[in-house]
């Protein structure tokens, strides 16, 4: 296993993983501190569902519509990137604490969104472990989601 730490905008990237596959994952300082949530092993992230914008913009037009949690942090959601329509925010931070809100589609599809997809996989895999049945990350996050031109509101 490979580990490196670079130390960017207060943040720090972690890459983890082997010569052939690596997986990197941007942690808040104040996250970082935070026992509620433990990062999940890479073997989970890398088995984690996926979709893409477009898939799930199609979804939220049929007649039975996931239910999207953004992880990310409120400024980010209100942010530049704005957010999904419809979307929910439960920052990633929380998120075990508060999946008691959305214990209603615990057997109904749950997509989990985020910048770039991978506190969005984090998200699943959390959710996932709390007995949630039909979760799905949205690959890219809403990097993907605006560079593939689908609505956001801000």
């Amino acid at each position: 296993m490979l580990f490196h730490e670079l130390n960017r905008a207060n943040c720090k990237t972690y890459f983890l993983g082997c010569e052939s596959t690596r997986q990197a994952a941007l942690i808040d300082p104040v996250r970082e501190q935070d026992d509620s949530v433990r990062f999940p092993p890479l073997s989970q992230l890398s088995q984690m569902a996926q979709l893409t914008p477009r898939e799930i913009h199609a979804q939220i037009a049929s007649p039975k519509p996931p239910l999207l949690v953004d992880v990310r942090q409120a400024d980010e959601y209100c942010g530049e990137l704005g957010h999904v329509p419809g979307s929910r925010l439960i920052p990633l931070r929380d998120l075990a604490k508060r999946a008691v809100e959305i214990a209603d589609h615990q057997t109904k599809d749950v997509v989990c969104i985020c910048r770039a997809g991978v506190r969005s996989t984090t998200a699943a895999v959390v959710l996932t472990a709390l007995g949630f049945e039909r979760v799905w990350n949205m690959k890219g996050g809403m990097l993907d989601w605006n560079d593939a031109g689908l609505p956001v509101e801000r």
